[in-house]
């Protein structure tokens, strides 16, 4: 409530609301975190979790490809995502 344009703070927002199965309301967070920062790699690897929790592997494998141009295939976020896509 006190800072609505912190990626950081939508992003972990997001994040618990995914955990407890709020997934609209995790999707609508993760989105406002990215239009903040489009290349918070945080939120692009739990917003790609979410689309495979979803139904949506195209989606998190295009996540993935972000994820890719924005921090490289060693990031942890990139690991991560890539680990669940294939599993």
């Amino acid at each position: 409530k006190e800072d609505p344009k912190d990626a950081n703070v939508l992003n972990y927002l997001a994040y618990s609301q995914r955990k407890s199965g709020d997934f609209e309301s995790a999707a609508q967070n993760y989105e406002r975190a990215l239009m903040i920062n489009p290349e918070h790699a945080g939120a692009l690897e739990y917003q790609g979790e979410l689309f495979l929790q979803t139904g949506k592997p195209e989606m998190a494998q295009e996540n993935l490809a972000r994820l890719a141009q924005v921090c490289g295939t060693d990031c942890a976020e990139y690991k991560e995502l890539s680990g669940k896509i294939t599993n």
